[in-house]
């Protein structure tokens, strides 16, 4: 049992365990909601540790020592919140999720110098000092050129601070260090859809899903790329429905672009599931659409559910913003 403790104001370190048959077991990936990635080797007894984690919600995935993928968890790092032991399934599952990691940067070892400067960053990602981290992640890289978690931070940074370009040229960069790496395939698509280039995008997000078939952000970000090129079809609301486990966004991607398809039945059904699934982020904007709803259904003497009457007719609320909306996702990161 790994337990996170205090590193220094709101910043957490973890160790932990890998649990499997034939001590296989070679490295754990965490990646956050926003893309930040991380990555501690896994010692010959199956520990491991991370230091400078901002406390949240991430996907632990246990690494082998050829490269490949084998395994995804959730993980909620608080203050104080145990993390569960990791298990390595005794046999690696056949899946299009796995994915391989580089046998040069599987041997690379980050100097002590670059790993203090990503902590750093890390730190004032927490104060909310983009300024800062920006900086400290370019000493890290200064420090170590092939540092690809630093590479692919600065990138994510660069694109919290709507430098899109910049966060392409970064992605890229880590990309070179590990061309399949499904973390980054993902941020790379989301540059390239807030630079407008979703068929590029497309591709991009095409790999990382089938580098690790369990990527939700991978299949939304597929999703939104397809909607930015017009591709109305079946396999926009598949991906999504995928990814809307995990991503409550995707709930809402899926209800406008089941507006835009004409069944606003179902897209109420997807808005009221974004609604419960916390604090989101177009709270308000969905609750104006579902109100003005439930007032044309009463005007028009509409019952409720399934057979509450056809998109056009009045007991539905114009759905002609919508694809507007599904157009502009990729500067809702």
């Amino acid at each position: 049992m790994a337990q996170p403790e205090q590193l220094r104001d709101d910043l957490i370190s973890c160790t932990g365990i890998v649990r499997s048959s034939d001590n296989s077991a070679a490295a754990v990936e965490l990646e956050g909601r926003s893309g930040t990635h991380y990555r501690a080797d896994v010692d010959a007894s199956g520990y491991f540790s991370l230091s400078g984690i901002p406390p949240g919600e991430y996907t632990a995935t246990v690494v082998d020592r050829s490269g490949d993928r084998i395994d995804s968890t959730f993980l909620s790092l608080r203050r104080g919140t145990p993390l569960i032991t990791l298990y390595m399934p005794e046999r690696p599952r056949e899946m299009t999720g796995t994915g391989t990691i580089s046998v040069a940067r599987l041997a690379h070892k980050v100097p002590k110098d670059a790993l203090k400067e990503m902590d750093r960053a890390n730190n004032a990602v927490e104060k909310k000092d983009e300024a800062a981290a920006i900086a400290h992640l370019k000493k890290a890289i200064a420090a170590d050129p092939d540092y690809m978690e630093a590479h692919n931070n600065l990138g994510t940074r660069y694109i919290a601070a709507g430098q899109y370009q910049l966060s392409l040229e970064e992605f890229q960069r880590a990309l070179k260090l590990d061309t399949q790496n499904p973390i980054v395939n993902s941020n790379l698509a989301a540059a390239l859809l807030a630079l407008k280039r979703p068929a590029e995008a497309e591709k991009a997000a095409r790999v990382s899903v089938s580098r690790d078939g369990r990527n939700s952000r991978g299949r939304y970000l597929l999703a939104a790329a397809l909607i930015e090129q017009g591709k109305v079809t079946s396999e926009v609301e598949t991906q999504l429905r995928r990814a809307s486990d995990d991503l409550p966004e995707a709930h809402l991607l899926l209800g406008k672009f089941l507006m835009v398809t004409r069944r606003p039945d179902a897209a109420e059904q997807e808005l009221r599931a974004y609604l419960a699934t916390g604090n989101p982020l177009e709270r308000s904007s969905v609750q104006n659409w579902l109100q003005k709803r439930d007032a044309n259904r009463r005007l028009a003497g509409c019952g409720t559910g399934a057979q509450s009457g056809p998109a056009n007719s009045g007991c539905n609320p114009p759905v002609s913003t919508a694809s507007e909306d599904a157009a502009h996702i990729s500067a809702k990161r």
